[in-house]
């Protein structure tokens, strides 16, 4: 999968910031449809307090209606990395998936107010991005919006790491069940999952795929 960056320079009053955007969906995929994954970051500081869920629930609260202005809903919002090389990734979504345009007006509208409600300390990058293709979920209505989607988890069991993959079929808030690509309903505690995403395929999914394979 190849990556095409571009830079570009934003001005808005005094506010001067370099960005780059990086599109590195597959061609013709996208969030629930041919969209591409776009971000536009912007470097910044902020003030000096540690980050926690919290604090970052905070930011979310903050930003949401300015998005949601715009015709947009936040998908997630998180901390990465560490030292001098941290990115506050907010991750947005549309009905009609979400462009560069769309990333570059999001960015506008929410740089402010990230400055004006920030609650995390030391400089970092702040990233707009769509979901893309393939989607985390690390929140329950992430959970919600999968049912019925190739998904992947990876979860602890008392014999260590394992990986599903497999029809998100069911979730409750407390356990999620998988179809595996067997035909067997795995039931996984969410407070297990180390790691969850959905799973962009071409054509139908194994199963169906060697069902069809079985008949021929």
């Amino acid at each position: 999968m190849g990556y095409s960056p571009c830079s570009c320079l934003v001005q808005e009053g005094r506010l001067r910031y370099t960005s780059t955007v990086v599109l590195g969906a597959p061609v013709g995929g996208g969030e629930r449809g041919p969209w591409p994954t776009f971000f536009l970051g912007i470097t910044r500081k902020a003030r000096n307090l540690s980050p926690t869920d919290t604090q970052l629930e905070a930011v979310r609260a903050a930003v949401e209606p300015a998005v949601a202005a715009l015709g947009f809903s936040v998908y997630d919002l998180e901390l990465l990395g560490g030292g001098g090389s941290r990115t506050l990734r907010l991750t947005v979504s549309g009905t009609n998936g979400i462009d560069l345009e769309a990333v570059t007006a999001v960015t506008r509208a929410v740089s402010p107010i990230v400055d004006d409600a920030a609650t995390i300390g030391g400089s970092y990058l702040l990233e707009v991005s769509s979901p893309g293709v393939e989607r985390a979920l690390r929140r329950g209505e992430h959970y919600v919006s999968a049912l019925g989607e190739q998904v992947s988890v990876k979860f602890h069991t008392s014999e260590g790491p394992r990986r599903v993959h497999g029809v998100l079929r069911r979730f409750d808030g407390a356990t999620c069940v998988v179809e595996t690509d067997e035909g067997v309903e795995e039931e996984i505690n969410v407070s297990d999952v180390t790691q969850a995403r959905t799973v962009f395929e071409w054509g139908p999914p194994k199963r169906e795929r060697a069902r069809a394979k079985g008949k021929s």
